[in-house]
């Protein structure tokens, strides 16, 4: 099928915007003959791939479902038009008010009235049901995928930010187990240290009794006894132990799979005749090699940057190494380059990327400019961000390990970044542990594609339009070996930018 050099415009498919951008209707068209039962799309920030993805549905009006991270991303695809269903737990609850969705009784198997008519949620979920062209986040897609299957039998499923589907697929099936809620139920669950085939036998011992809970839940205990049903639920279902990795304390206990390709056999690739995976970042052979794909199924498009490299300027100085045994000499060292980075950008927002909590502490505590630097912890990530973009972040500097995904911060919100600390994944987490044990060849190709991945979506924090410019600048020495050894690795949008400075 042709729709190039045809005259065809974006109000001809509904969209709301005028002109297409570079290479939008060149890679939908590819996808609309392409034959592969997937396709990856490498495209950088400002190509427009949510339009992209949204070309062949609108053409040819197959049923298709969008998935996303994020309720952020899927109200951007809502802004053109697109059917959005969100969690349970975005709904109140119509027949108790002062509860969610997701604390309803209906959730837990009982009868209610609304659920076929004035349910705000099933309501809802009738319309996305029906739609050929809905958006659901990646956890209520699995579980409903899975469920009641009525997000099934689609001909295509777009994976937006594609290279976390590994990530998202594990997060999905991860079993978190509250004790006190087992305890409170009359259950005795195993002791923390208990392996993964005592709680498995623990599970089908007492899932029956589970079961019954939940048949009996009130809208006061629903909430809980929902939880403790899907991890009583999830152990119970677990075949294969040896790919599972557990740790836990006398308030929980948590068990995730190490490796999902036999997850995405039977969880992922049934659910549809096609599928399109779209990122910034992704790495296809070491992606499809995680959800047991062969690449001899798979068409891999890569589209370079339509922003010029003189308006994403990636400056490498690595010349600064911090590690646990780092003394007063080495932190000082890092801070200064720091404080030097943001001496070139006075008046304006920066984002510093530190790879972990304790490194943004000790910046703030060390910089002669902690007076502009936003630090957060894990519970106020949220707040501080908003803080930051609002008037008062006029000048302000962000210090953070988690802003490399999900962040948009264009034009006077970033205009520099420093990746102070690569980001790379706990070695000591008991999962990484796990798969060290299990394929340390495996593991190491994890290792590096996953920084790899956050290195270059960190990158993309900052120029998000053709008329933005922003500065990122690497300190870390550790990424010398790194792309010395790994370069092909990067994306070209990566590769192009890269400048090599002695000194900040």
């Amino acid at each position: 099928m042709k729709i190039t050099g045809i005259g065809l415009t974006p109000g001809d498919l509904g969209f709301p915007f005028k002109l297409w951008r570079e290479y939008q209707l060149e890679v939908a068209e590819t996808i609309l003959n392409s034959t592969k039962r997937v396709i990856v799309l490498q495209a950088p920030t400002g190509i427009g791939k949510s339009a992209i993805v949204q070309i062949p549905q609108r053409i040819t009006n197959h049923r298709q479902v969008i998935l996303t991270r994020t309720k952020q991303l899927q109200s951007q695809y809502e802004t053109d038009g697109v059917l959005s269903l969100y969690g349970r737990e975005n709904y109140i609850c119509n027949r108790f008010p002062v509860l969610t969705a997701a604390q309803g009784i209906c959730h837990l198997g009982q009868q209610c009235h609304l659920r076929y008519a004035g349910c705000d949620y099933y309501d809802q979920k009738r319309l996305a049901v029906a739609s050929t062209n809905a958006v659901l986040n990646y956890s209520y897609f699995f579980r409903e995928a899975n469920g009641p299957g009525q997000f099934s039998n689609l001909t295509w499923a777009i994976c937006d930010e594609g290279h976390s589907v590994p990530n998202e697929l594990a997060a999905s099936y991860r079993i978190l187990l509250k004790i006190s809620a087992a305890r409170r139920a009359g259950l005795r669950p195993p002791k923390s240290d208990a392996s993964i085939e005592e709680w498995i036998q623990w599970a089908n011992k007492i899932y029956g009794r589970v079961k019954g809970l939940a048949n009996r839940a009130t809208a006061q205990n629903a909430k809980d006894i929902e939880a403790l049903f899907r991890a009583v639920s999830g152990l119970d279902r677990i075949a294969d132990p040896d790919n599972w990795v557990s740790e836990g304390n006398k308030w929980w206990a948590d068990f995730r799979p190490i490796w999902v390709d036999s997850l995405a056999r039977t969880a992922l690739w049934p659910h549809a005749s096609r599928w399109l995976f779209t990122s910034a970042t992704i790495d296809a052979p070491y992606v499809m090699s995680q959800l047991g794909m062969s690449m001899d199924e798979v068409l891999s498009i890569s589209v370079p940057s339509i922003f010029p490299v003189s308006a994403r300027p990636l400056l490498i100085c690595p010349e600064y190494s911090i590690n646990h045994n780092s003394g007063d000499k080495e932190w000082n060292a890092l801070v200064g380059a720091i404080d030097r980075v943001m001496s070139r950008f006075p008046g304006r927002r920066g984002l510093i990327h530190t790879g972990n909590y304790r490194l943004a502490q000790i910046i703030k505590e060390r910089s002669n400019q902690s007076m502009r630097m936003i630090v957060h912890a894990t519970e106020d990530r949220a707040n501080k961000l908003s803080l930051f973009k609002s008037d008062f972040g006029q000048g302000k500097v962000l210090v953070s390990p988690s802003m490399t995904e999900g962040v948009d911060l264009p034009y006077d919100l970033c205009a520099f970044q420093v990746i102070a600390k690569l980001p790379w994944p706990d070695q000591t987490n008991k999962l990484w542990v796990a798969r060290m044990d299990s394929d340390p060849v495996r593991m190491e190709s994890a290792y590096i594609s996953e920084t790899i991945s956050s290195i270059t979506q960190a990158y993309g924090r900052g120029t998000r339009a053709e008329d933005d410019k922003s500065t990122t600048v690497i300190l870390d020495r550790s990424f010398n070996r790194l792309w010395n050894k790994h370069r092909a690795q990067f994306p070209g949008f990566f590769k192009e930018a890269v400048q090599i400075i002695s000194n900040i």
